[in-house]
């Protein structure tokens, strides 16, 4: 009986849990949005208990934590214009600048690594007079048999 190949791809999971964490985040901007536009409104509500469940709890006597500057924290120190972008989808989002240094300096190590590597593709283009060859990277795919 033969058996039949088939190549199995794996989802980053860490991307999956990124993403997840962005959209988790955007959500609660709406809630907090959301409470802060009743924010407006609460001195015309009777009902005590209501009152209570549409306030901060660090400004108007209510039950909602405050949570917007938690949310700009992340926002402060995370870029996250890469998530998901790119052929393979997998770009992840990176810390902002300053937030720490060991990626600041690994960061900029690559940096120099590709622009020797530019350089030196330069070179093979001249040397063989063609623009065209360029850099190839191929995924490994597992194939169980």
């Amino acid at each position: 009986m033969r058996q039949e190949k088939s190549p199995v791809f794996f989802e980053n999971m860490n991307v999956k849990k990124l993403k997840e964490l962005k959209e988790v985040l955007d959500i609660l901007k709406q809630v907090n949005n959301f409470f802060m536009c009743i924010g407006q409104y609460r001195s015309g509500i009777q009902s005590e208990r209501l009152k209570t469940l549409t306030g901060f709890a660090d400004r108007e006597e209510g039950m909602v934590p405050e949570f917007g500057s938690k949310i700009a924290e992340f926002e402060g120190i995370i870029d996250w214009s890469q998530l998901g972008r790119g052929k393979d989808n997998d770009h992840v989002p990176e810390p902002k600048g300053g937030v720490d240094q060991e990626y600041d300096d690994a960061g900029q190590t690559i940096k120099d690594i590709r622009a020797q590597l530019d350089e030196e593709l330069v070179k093979w283009q001249e040397m063989f007079g063609d623009s065209k060859i360029s850099y190839v990277h191929r995924k490994c795919v597992i194939l169980f048999v």
